[in-house]
């Protein structure tokens, strides 16, 4: 449109995560979403495909987590110590099917890589996740999509919720392998 915009990134996805990123217009805007990112004001929900069956329907993952030695990228759960970093996240499994779980996952603490380590740790890591696992011949990539954003708008106040479509690699393996495409009305 011509008009001069710089770009203020709000919230991050790792590389290879697919979804919905919040990105400010202006400064006020982006101060504004930046404050209510501290302070647990944004609400981020992912869908994964685990390659592992979780038995538990409702569950909060609650670990610490920290940077791996002599690493830049990898972290790990670790026992409380002080490099390590609280690690919540809230997962709900949608289904289960062929050896892999369909999960919503809700990270409540905003840590670097949390639902992987947090997924591998119970020993279902992320469909395709080389870095905390293995890769897969049923992804290119690892299986997590951000889907769902909720924020107050930063000039109205009002909540808002925005969805990002599912990618068709994570939408046909939901199809073949849990016989039905997810959309936001089954929230």
């Amino acid at each position: 449109k011509g008009r001069k915009f710089v770009f203020r990134s709000v919230n991050r996805l790792d590389r290879n995560t697919s979804g919905i990123v919040l990105v400010a217009k202006d400064r006020l805007s982006s101060a504004n979403l930046s404050l209510q990112m501290k302070n647990d004001g944004i609400c981020k929900s992912y869908l994964a495909i685990l390659d592992g069956e979780l038995n538990e329907t409702n569950e909060t993952i609650e670990t610490y987590i920290r940077r791996k030695q002599q690493s830049i990228i990898l972290r790990e759960v670790c026992e409380k110590q002080d490099d390590a970093k609280i690690a919540i996240t809230k997962y709900r499994v949608l289904a289960v099917a062929n050896g892999m779980s369909l999960v919503e996952a809700t990270p409540v603490t905003g840590r670097t890589h949390q639902l992987r380590v947090h997924f591998a740790h119970l020993g279902a890591q992320i469909l395709g996740d080389d870095l905390y696992g293995h890769g897969s011949d049923k992804i290119q990539r690892h299986a997590l999509h951000a889907y769902k954003l909720v924020f107050s708008h930063p000039q109205t106040n009002e909540q808002t919720v925005l969805y990002a479509p599912l990618p068709e690699d994570m939408k046909c393996l939901i199809e073949k392998n849990f016989g039905k495409v997810l959309d936001k009305s089954n929230d």
